[in-house]
């Protein structure tokens, strides 16, 4: 699954909501974008709900509203257990109960160079770039906003071990990480368009290969 958006509303009042992929078994979703609001009861994402040991989901972004009304809510996925890499999100995600991050809400496997700038609300486990962190985060960044649920970029943890939140000196580059490179979106490492800068305390966060 390449080259797809979503602009509208999906709700459910079951598992596995997402602006993109509700469940996504074995596929690899690349270059997808959502600006529509999803919702639903456990595992709800920008992108996917739910993404499987085969799945794949990488150089997408989600800048609408993610909710969950019990568990496991995040801005590109809401469980994930395999692979995330240079994704980001930049809008609100919430959920009623835990495990809510702003990449992904429960996380069994890797995230790599992604990053989250958006509000996270949620009961207990919630995380700029992870709710709960089971697995692997490498080389991510999230905005911590005054008045939102996260305090730490993984929640379950208490930790901002790999999830730095932005600052001054800390800001995405291809040195600390292969993902955080340039280029076409033909492979690996050549996922961003540009990685922006802090800007004196203004920053301009990175863009995918694919935006305007």
């Amino acid at each position: 699954m390449s080259k797809c958006y979503y602009s509208g509303t999906v709700s459910n009042t079951d598992e596995y909501v997402g602006g993109v992929c509700g469940y996504n078994y074995d596929g690899k979703i690349w270059a997808c974008y959502n600006t529509g609001s999803v919702s639903g009861k456990n595992h709800a994402g920008g992108i996917s709900g739910y993404n499987s040991t085969e799945g794949t989901i990488n150089a997408c972004y989600n800048i609408g509203t993610v909710l969950a009304t019990v568990n496991n809510a995040g801005g590109v996925c809401g469980r994930n257990r395999n692979n995330i890499t240079a994704c980001y999100n930049t809008g609100f995600v919430s959920a009623g109960g835990n495990n809510i991050g702003g990449i992904c809400g429960l996380n069994d496997a890797r995230i790599t160079a992604c990053y989250s700038t958006g509000s996270l609300m949620g009961n207990s486990n919630v995380g700029g770039v992870a709710g709960e962190n089971n697995s692997t985060v490498t080389a991510c960044y999230w905005k911590d906003i005054t008045g939102d649920n996260a305090d730490y970029g993984i929640g379950n943890q208490g930790s901002n071990d790999n999830a730095t939140p932005f600052g001054e000196n800390a800001w995405p580059d291809v040195v600390e990480n292969a993902e955080w490179g340039i280029g076409d979106g033909s492979g690996s490492g050549k996922y961003w368009k540009s990685l922006g800068g802090w800007n004196n305390g203004n920053p301009v966060h990175p863009k995918l290969f694919f935006e305007q």
